[in-house]
């Protein structure tokens, strides 16, 4: 991975450049990040720049992280935001990451890094989706044309029924709201829905 990262960077000190900072931008008290800085002295000088030895920090923070996951944590939200946030920073002119989530939770944790940024060092845009509202969004843009066609998209990865963030027609704020399939399908294509997430 580190060889693929340096081929799209300028060096492999660019690469721990932009992955030390990603770091610091994810890193919370309680999170496997922050047990693995605080395991490794090391690690955690380098983050803290009290260090500018970062040779092998890629490779030691990656299997520091892997070898303190445990069941129920948050790893794998925090690995995506630490990967969103060194991706935004690839050097083409251009660009967007479409993440696509029903974890309420990982897309709360990588928005709310990202919104922690200022705005001009953020990079490439990245925009996050539930699978309903990709749904809405195929929808608007006139890929899907009809609620049949959306029902298939809805009900993968889920029961029958769906969470949403998101406001019917006459709330005034987003809230959650529970339907089923088809009731989203419907309510997408009469507009009567605005999903946030």
């Amino acid at each position: 991975m580190q060889d693929i990262m340096e081929s799209c960077f300028f060096s492999r000190q660019q690469v721990n450049n932009y992955l030390i900072w990603a770091i610091r931008m994810i890193n919370s008290p309680v999170s496997t990040i922050a047990k693995t800085l605080l395991e490794d002295e090391g690690l955690r000088n380098i983050v803290e720049e009290k260090s500018k030895n970062t040779q092998d920090f890629y490779t030691r923070f990656f299997s520091g992280v892997r070898k303190n996951k445990e069941t129920g944590d948050n790893l794998g939200e925090e690995m995506l935001a630490v990967c969103l946030h060194v991706l935004v920073k690839l050097p083409e002119e251009e660009g967007k990451f479409c993440v696509i989530t029903d974890d309420k939770g990982a897309a709360g944790k990588i928005d709310a890094s990202f919104r922690r940024v200022n705005r001009r060092y953020r990079g490439k845009r990245v925009i996050l989706f539930s699978t309903p509202k990709l749904v809405q969004a195929l929808y608007n843009e006139g890929i899907a044309a009809e609620a049949e066609e959306l029902l298939p998209i809805l009900h993968a990865g889920n029961n029958g029924i769906i969470k949403i963030l998101g406001a019917e027609i006459y709330d005034i704020d987003n809230r959650e709201i529970t339907l089923d399939c088809a009731d989203t399908a419907r309510k997408i294509v009469e507009k009567k829905i605005h999903i946030a997430l």
